[in-house]
Order: C-alpha cells, then structure tokens, then sequence
C-alpha cells in the first residue's frame, strides 16, 4: 500500500500533522472581488477517513492506468463502500475480493445463458426457424443474381451481387449495433448457402 501523511481536520483547521504549528483555513475567498464564505462543514461532510482517502487514491492511479476519466467525487463515492480493515487499509486482497463481488454475478448470468442457448439450439423449433432463415437469405441472394443477370454481369458479378443482396442488409445491422465480426464471418454456412443460390439461378434461371 501507497502511505500518505495523515491529516488532521477540525472545524477551523486543515493542516498536515508536523513539527510545525497548523495553519488556519482561510475562513473566506474572493471570486471576482466578491468574498464568499467556505462553509466548514460542507469540508466535513466530504472528508472521508483516513483508509477511505488512501482508496481514493490508489482508485485514482488505478483509473489512470485504465484511461478512465472518473472525478474526485465519483472515486470518493466508489471508496465509501469498499471494504477496509482494521487498520483502515484496504489491501490488494480486499481489493480483488470487492471486485469479485462486483463482476461475478455478471459473469454467472452470462454463463447460464450460454448453457441455456446451447439447449434452445439442440431443439427442433430452433432447427426450424434456422432453415427457414436460410431460405430466405438465398431468397435475397437468388433476387439479386436475376438482376444482375439481366443487367448483363457474368458469373462472378452476378454472384457477388448476390452475395451482398442477402447479406449485405445483417452486415449493416451488425457493424451498426457494434457486433463484429459479423455473423457469415464466424459462421462461413450463411456465405455458402449465398454463393450456392446465386451460381444455382443464373445457370438455372
């Protein structure tokens, strides 16, 4: 753990504890010629014991490492309710304990869910809504090979047409929501079935 000194904070004073005497706090401060008066005890509601206050800065190295732009206020909010022991310390274990308990129910939901979803696809009515899926994306690729067909393309162009005719509009949608890469690219059936569709009807058609 980081050591800081420790502070000692009264109503009218706020000074390091040293050999020195402390120093008062001003008691008023002038913005633009117009003194205003710091409320003290607005100072005490803020303070925060002495372990709190060396969580908050050892939050505020830790959000820096992250690149995480977090004010004083929110890292003094985060710090109240960490744990800290009896010394007023908050240990690296305590630390990763906390943070555990932040992330673990997260990370547990989103596991059951895999083991959910790997059930739902096992079942036939899954199966189903799958290949009629896949009918309807070599529907599309199918439409667009005619069209490229009449415009004149050969095999190739008319099957590259196709291809972005069934699959172009779920490519949009998934680099727009932010999901990638996109679902024919970790799953290479959707680019099949496309491909298939498309050199069936123009040889066909």
């Amino acid at each position: 753990m980081i050591s800081f000194p420790r502070y000692s904070l009264t109503r009218r004073t706020f000074a390091i504890k040293s050999n020195t005497k402390p120093s008062k706090a001003p008691k008023y401060k002038v913005l633009n010629n117009n003194p205003q008066v710091i409320s003290t005890n607005k100072m005490l509601k803020q303070d925060l014991p002495e372990g709190r206050r060396l969580a908050v800065e050892e939050l505020k190295i830790r959000a820096r490492e992250l690149k995480l732009d977090i004010s004083e206020n929110e890292l003094m909010a985060i710090a109240s309710k960490m744990p800290i022991d009896m010394h007023g310390r908050m240990t690296t274990a305590m630390y990763d304990q906390w943070l555990k308990s932040q992330t673990h129910p997260a990370v547990e939901r989103l596991a059951l869910l895999a083991a959910v979803w790997e059930q739902h696809k096992l079942s036939a009515i899954h199966k189903g809504m799958l290949l009629v899926d896949y009918f309807g994306t070599s529907l599309y690729a199918a439409l667009g090979t005619i069209c490229a067909g009449e415009a004149g393309m050969h095999v190739v162009g008319a099957s590259l047409v196709g291809c972005v005719a069934g699959l172009g509009g779920g490519t949009l949608n998934s680099v727009m929501m932010g999901h990638t890469p996109v679902g024919w690219m970790t799953n290479t059936r959707w680019l099949a079935v496309c491909l298939a569709s498309s050199i069936t009807t123009f040889y066909a058609w």
